[in-house]
């Protein structure tokens, strides 16, 4: 990528500031206001912090080292934990995902033989709604699909032991990330090796074959993971008759689109940075010169093209969400922002002129657009100052159980709140329910009595509150937990929105 930009100083500039007003929106508070952050978070400070008994994370959680997707995740900060502690390793973690999309989809692009700079179209794309609902593990993979890309390539270009190897490593890498980046790596390889010039053909044998260890060391995982899941624990799917999805029409689809590209709050900064990005591609698209060499000599592949039908078929083939045997939600939905990366570099020739011009303009949006983000996030961070005051009162290792009646911030639009009762185990340690639902790299020793973290309503001292020392509360709300748990709490905090009530046994009226 520096090699074709460095003719170019400015673009350099520009992509340098571009990553750091991408970056600066994780850095402007505490709290980073990301749905399932939080749940993510808990899981690595739980496992650092597991045998050092203030935290009384022991006697609640056990390590469960089962061979499922995430690995990758929460071993890689894990590790940088030992450097910084988890919270700060956490950020550092998700400010290098997102930084490095860019950079590996100009690399991706300078492989198949279109100008590196495209790349800078991607910098708002980073802000899509699988971040924002804090997937955090497939949007750290998608720069490492796009090198898996390239290695694979590189390997069906001239195949041997040591590129096939890599293209393993890369797609084993890929499984321990997410499973839906895993798949989309082996169909669009898949496709991209069956698509090459007909002097190539005769190795199409040679080029898949990396692509065989890559899925059959997965699905050994997979089958793995599944029978050394314990009683009580939701199993993977073994069968395809095990499986119940709902399914979008193909309106739906289309409507969905554009929504799942870039979506950060309710303000129109989010529709302004994605009307001017695609005016900019569809100017780049339609003046492009043929005659234009491409930027690194190479003579420009098909394979972003059959790589964008590919990720645009398995939008409409996939899933809305699976049902059973667990939920997963968004699954088809999640891969939009990958058929976009692709079309990004669909633009064929070396940008000149003013092309050059319309991409310096798209920069100066991604600043602009940054700057936006991190003025939202600082809001959300002063909103959140009462919940560090109320929480402050809990005593370390204590159970507490989140009830979240209002999960949503004006400066978001994901229900940011929605699993934030796992912030309480980085403050005072203890137990808090589904805040390690994936069973990995943790799991509960036992599952404590609580309402679904979507049905704080359906709350009962008698099912549920005996199990619990603090209930912590945020939003308004009907139930009267004095007369719900007949004196068995008492009212210990209010700031803001956030109530906290406390098991007090000596005033309980039996």
């Amino acid at each position: 990528m520096l090699h074709a930009m460095r003719r170019d100083p400015l673009f350099v500039a520009l992509f340098v500031v571009a990553s750091l007003a991408t970056a600066i929106p994780l850095w402007v508070g505490r709290y980073v206001p990301l749905m399932d952050y939080p749940n993510h978070l808990s899981m690595v400070f739980v496992w650092f912090h597991l045998h050092e008994p203030g935290w009384g994370f022991q006697s609640f959680y056990s390590l469960n080292p089962i061979p499922m997707p995430y690995w990758a995740h929460y071993l890689s900060v894990y590790l940088l934990s030992f450097l910084f502690r988890p919270e700060l390793a956490h950020k550092i973690f998700l400010t290098l995902a997102l930084v490095a999309l860019p950079p590996s989809l100009a690399l991706y692009a300078r492989r198949m033989g279109r100008d590196p700079r495209l790349a800078v179209l991607a910098f708002p794309l980073v802000w899509n709604p699988n971040l924002m609902h804090g997937f955090i593990a497939y949007v750290a993979a998608l720069p490492v699909l796009l090198l898996a890309l390239i290695a694979f390539d590189r390997h069906a270009e001239a195949p041997s032991w040591r590129r096939g190897a890599g293209v393993v490593a890369l797609g084993v890498l890929l499984y321990a990330f997410h499973l839906l980046t895993w798949f989309a790596f082996l169909m669009i390889a898949g496709a991209c090796a069956l698509a090459v010039p007909r002097a190539r053909r005769r190795t199409i044998p040679l080029a898949l074959a990396p692509l065989v260890p890559s899925g059959l060391v997965a699905i050994a995982c997979y089958w793995l993971a599944a029978r050394m899941t314990n009683a009580g624990v939701q199993r993977p799917p073994t069968t395809l008759g095990g499986l119940e999805a709902v399914f979008d029409k193909p309106l739906e689809v289309i409507t969905n689109l554009p929504t799942w590209l870039i979506d950060v709050h309710s303000g129109n900064a989010s529709t302004i940075a994605l009307v001017a990005l695609a005016l900019v591609w569809l100017f780049l698209l339609v003046s492009h010169r043929k005659s234009s060499a491409a930027p690194d000599e190479r003579r420009p592949s098909i394979q972003p093209e059959v790589a964008a039908a590919v990720v645009l078929l398995l939008v409409f083939v996939l899933p809305r969400s699976l049902t059973k045997p667990f939920y997963w939600y968004a699954i088809n939905r999640r891969l939009i922002v990958l058929f976009a990366l692709f079309l990004i570099v669909l633009v064929r020739g070396r940008v000149t002129g003013a092309q050059r011009i319309a991409l310096a303009l798209s920069c100066l949006i991604t600043i602009g657009f940054g700057a936006d983000v991190a003025l939202h996030f600082h809001r959300f961070n002063v909103h959140a100052r009462d919940y560090d005051d109320v929480i402050a009162v809990v005593p370390l290792g204590k159970r507490v159980l989140p009830l979240l009646f209002d999960d949503k911030d004006p400066e978001v639009n994901v229900r940011a709140y929605a699993q934030w009762g796992t912030w309480v185990q980085l403050r005072q340690g203890g137990y808090v329910p589904w805040a390690l639902d994936n069973r990995v790299p943790l799991r509960p020793r036992r599952d404590r009595a609580a309402p679904q973290w979507d049905q704080p309503n359906d709350f009962d001292y008698r099912a549920f509150g005996w199990d619990w020392d603090y209930i912590l509360v945020r939003g308004s709300h009907e139930i009267d937990f004095a007369q719900n748990s007949l004196g068995h709490l008492r009212q210990v905090k209010v700031q803001g929105e956030w109530e906290l009530w406390m098991r007090d046994d000596d005033g309980a009226v039996d």
